[in-house]
């Protein structure tokens, strides 16, 4: 390939090229990816059946082309919550880390999620992931699809200064979505 630069020739050859770009692509992604590793997350969690919630801080990791990292703002309790804390039924993992009905604002998302923007606020129920395909879930019944996920099920909960989920938005739902867009209000002003 030849450029020309003003009144001069410079020859470059196609490899060069595509090493250059090549290392800047590498460049990139090595900054991203240690951006999303240096976030510290703290929460609260739980290192045995029964035991009470304490102080626990984990990396967040990478952030993968489809998921969200959501800064949590606010985050519920419910039955659930505690019956996974207490290992009811028999697949919980230490150190447990609850809460699933979550709000906060998004504040890193993966190249593959559309719909969803940096400082947009969300909420966060029990599912965070589905295959978004099946019949089940183009109806909008994304809580009976056979690979479904649950937000507390082999992750860390809410109860924490960050979540990482599957970053859908991308259809509206008969029923809930598993993130969805809220507007800011407030109550009893």
């Amino acid at each position: 390939m030849i450029y020309r630069l003003g009144s001069t020739k410079q020859t470059w050859s196609f490899g060069d090229f595509l090493g250059s770009k090549l290392r800047w692509l590498f460049s990139v992604l090595e900054r991203n990816l240690i951006v999303m590793e240096s976030i510290q997350v703290h929460a609260l969690a739980a290192s045995k059946a029964k035991g009470k919630l304490e102080p626990f801080e984990f990396s967040l990791g990478s952030l993968e082309a489809d998921r969200v990292d959501i800064t949590v703002q606010h985050c519920g309790i419910c039955h659930s919550d505690l019956s996974i804390l207490n290992n009811e039924f028999g697949w919980t993992k230490y150190p447990f880390v609850p809460g699933h009905e979550a709000v906060g604002v998004i504040t890193a998302k993966g190249a593959q999620v559309p719909k969803l923007e940096v400082g947009q606020t969300v909420g966060l129920g029990w599912f965070s992931a589905s295959c978004m395909a099946c019949s089940n879930c183009l109806a909008g019944d994304h809580n009976h699809c056979t690979s479904v996920e649950q937000t507390l099920v082999g992750r860390y909960g809410a109860f924490a200064t960050h979540v990482v989920v599957t970053g859908y938005g991308r259809r509206q739902y008969r029923r809930r979505s598993i993130i969805v867009p809220l507007a800011l209000f407030s109550v009893g002003e």
